[in-house]
């Protein structure tokens, strides 16, 4: 740590001039890396909708992944709070194959 700060300090004055540049830079690649991240997470929802629905397959409750403890949990949880919370917003803009397409979905709102 101390030696990032001295190279910090070294840097700092001929950085200076720059420094609305820089970090201006720093937030615009952080709003790129969002909005690519967003993008992933798109594709899937947009082709969900877009295609038919295949009928869920049944699994035996053995084959199951344990969903009660850990990062399977918290999934499971976020994906029920996103279903419930943004899914009826997203039924509004998104269009779904064999419904008729509102003018809202038309506009590309």
């Amino acid at each position: 740590m101390q030696e990032l700060k001295k190279i910090w300090a070294f840097g700092l004055p001929y950085l200076r001039p720059y420094m609305f540049r820089f970090v201006a830079g720093v937030v615009l690649g952080i709003i790129f890396g969002m909005s690519n991240g967003i993008f992933v997470v798109s594709v899937d929802t947009l082709f969900s909708r877009l295609t038919q629905p295949n009928p869920p397959a049944t699994a035996s409750q053995a084959s199951l992944p344990n969903q009660s403890v850990g990062l399977g949990s918290i999934k499971a949880q976020v994906s029920a709070w996103w279903e419930s919370e943004v899914g009826p917003w997203g039924d509004t803009l998104l269009p779904r194959i064999g419904h008729p397409m509102t003018w809202l979905q038309g506009v590309g709102a």
